[in-house]
C-alpha cells in the first residue's frame, strides 16, 4: 500500500468499512509511514471531537412545519397517483375491446373474389384448342396439351 492509496481508503477506515485483507494492509501502513499514521491520528482526534459535542435540539416549531410539509406532500401524492387498481382495469377493458373486434371480423361476411376466368365456347370436335381447354370430353389438360404439342392424338 502507499500513501495515496491509504488518503483513499483513510475514512471508510474510521467508518469501520474495510475487509480483513484491506484492514491489515491499511494498518501496516500507518504503522510504518509518520506521515499517514500522524494524519490517522490526527483525523480520529477531530472525530473524537465531534461526537463529544453536544447536538443541538430542533425547535418544536420546526418539527410541526416539517411533519406537515411531509404530510402534505404524502397526501398530494396519493391524490395525483391513481388507483392501483386503474392499470388492471384499463388492461382487462383493452383485452375486451380486442376480443370483440376479433370476433366481428370473424363474423361479417367476407366478400367473394372474383376469378379472373373467361368463359370460351368450344365446340365438341374443337381441334387443338378443344384438346387444351379442359371440358367434358377432355378432364386433363395437361395431357391434352402435351399430346397436342406432339403432334399425337387422343
Amino acid at each position: 500500500m502507499n500513501c495515496s492509496m491509504f488518503r483513499e481508503m483513510i475514512f471508510n477506515y474510521t467508518a469501520g468499512e474495510l475487509d480483513a485483507d484491506s484492514l491489515a494492509d491499511f494498518r501496516g501502513h500507518y504503522e510504518t509511514c509518520g506521515p499517514c499514521g500522524t494524519a490517522l491520528k490526527t483525523i480520529e482526534a477531530q472525530e473524537e471531537i465531534l461526537v463529544s459535542l453536544p447536538r443541538p435540539k430542533a425547535p418544536d416549531a420546526l418539527w410541526r412545519r416539517v411533519r406537515a410539509e411531509i404530510e402534505s406532500r404524502v397526501l398530494l401524492r396519493r391524490l395525483e397517483r391513481p388507483s392501483r387498481y386503474a392499470g388492471r382495469w384499463l388492461a382487462g377493458a383493452a383485452a375486451l375491446l380486442m376480443a370483440a373486434a376479433a370476433l366481428w371480423a370473424l363474423a361479417r361476411p367476407q366478400p367473394r373474389e372474383e376469378l379472373p376466368f373467361r368463359v370460351v365456347d368450344v365446340p365438341s370436335g374443337g381441334g387443338a384448342l378443344g384438346r387444351m381447354i379442359p371440358g367434358y370430353e377432355n378432364p386433363d389438360p395437361t395431357s391434352a396439351v402435351s399430346d397436342g404439342l406432339l403432334g399425337m392424338s387422343p
